[in-house]
């Protein structure tokens, strides 16, 4: 008997564009469904090159969150989300409010 995983990974629907000269890169969330039940979100980065657009490391940020917003101020990104208490079941709706900080470092997307 022979079993395939499958998994499919998709753009959230929120990019972030700044101005070029105000900031240096955009950031979207992914979210990745796999062939268990999680849904798992990641932060990552894009920026603009010669050749187009690139895409830098990705942050994950939880397993079946609720993202919110992303805002990008003076270089830095503030991703907003709801996830679980520390003690919630997986099946719990997601009620406390998370903000991860997260900034370009050497082109390497990093929290701070």
């Amino acid at each position: 008997m022979s079993y395939v995983s499958q998994s499919e990974t998709r753009m959230g629907h929120k990019l972030v564009i700044k101005n070029k000269k105000s900031c240096q890169f955009n950031l979207t969330n992914l979210y990745q469904e796999a062939s268990g039940t999680g849904i798992f979100f990641y932060a990552v980065a894009v920026i603009s090159s010669a050749n187009g657009y690139i895409s830098t490391n990705d942050i994950f940020l939880g397993d079946r969150i609720v993202p919110q917003n992303i805002r990008i101020t003076n270089g830095e990104a503030a991703v907003n989300y709801a996830t679980r208490k520390y003690n919630d079941p997986m099946t719990a709706d997601p009620s406390v409010g998370v903000t991860k900080y997260l900034k370009m470092v050497n082109g390497e997307l990093v929290e701070g």
